[in-house]
């Protein structure tokens, strides 16, 4: 009876290692299989054999690596500079930028009279208030009268030069002033322009004071208030001085 028994015993587990045997076999068959594959592992499945065998089904989810390269510039070279943003449509385009023709502070040389004399402006100080898209802009000049050779050096030759600008293009050529006190702008465009002239003697000093409230009109300037008539003297001087540097 005891041989009987252990004789069952031994019957009832040789199915038992069987079937643990061969789970074990496909679990490493699948994990062999799912490192070969990209996605989803394959399906795992172990079976017990015998009565109320069971089988166990599960899906083995294969995660997905994702690299992302940025390219960089080669070593040693800088990456490209912002493109400057261009002036609005209504700015005018000389063919000489006056913010670089006659920089604040330069003396770049003379300026030849327009009607075809010898007189010559020499320039020996530069403030640029120059703008391309302003309905009224300016530059005024410090400098002296002489000849194509050079200043004459005597003090009744000192005089300040006006450069007006009308959308951005010249209202007309450099108009020589006694002394430029002050440009000032207006909420309206236009500007006041405050200088002085000499007394009756050039030992005097500029000693007269004027003031003249200008705006833009069809391309050229006009004086609408204070002294007005004194403006246009020197405005409407018959003689300029050539826009352009020459030495």
């Amino acid at each position: 009876m005891t041989r009987i028994n252990q004789a069952t015993k031994l019957l009832l587990a040789v199915p038992a290692a069987l079937a643990i045997a061969s789970c074990s076999a496909t679990e490493d068959t699948t994990a062999d299989t799912a490192a070969n594959t990209g996605g989803m592992a394959p399906t795992v499945t172990a079976s017990i054999g015998g009565d109320g065998a069971e089988t166990v089904t599960q899906e083995r989810p294969q995660e997905k690596t994702v690299t992302e390269t940025v390219a960089q510039p080669p070593a040693g070279e800088a990456a490209p500079p912002a493109a400057a943003a261009p002036e609005g449509d209504n700015c005018a385009n000389l063919p000489s930028d006056p913010r670089k023709q006659y920089a604040t502070g330069t003396a770049p040389g003379r300026m030849p009279a327009d009607d075809g004399s010898d007189y010559n402006y020499w320039i020996e100080d530069i403030d640029n208030q120059y703008d391309p898209c302003a309905p009224l802009s300016w530059i005024t000049f410090k400098g002296s009268l002489g000849d194509e050779n050079g200043p004459q050096g005597l003090a009744g030759s000192i005089a300040d030069g006006l450069a007006l600008y009308v959308d951005g293009e010249p209202a007309s050529e450099v108009k020589l002033f006694g002394q430029i006190d002050q440009i000032t702008p207006l909420e309206n465009g236009g500007a006041t322009v405050a200088w002085s002239e000499r007394g009756q003697f050039t030992a005097d000093g500029f000693v007269n004071h004027y003031s003249a409230d200008i705006r833009p009109a069809n391309g050229g300037i006009e004086a609408v208030s204070g002294d007005t008539e004194k403006f246009y003297e020197n405005w409407h001087y018959p003689v300029g001085y050539l826009l352009g540097t020459y030495d």
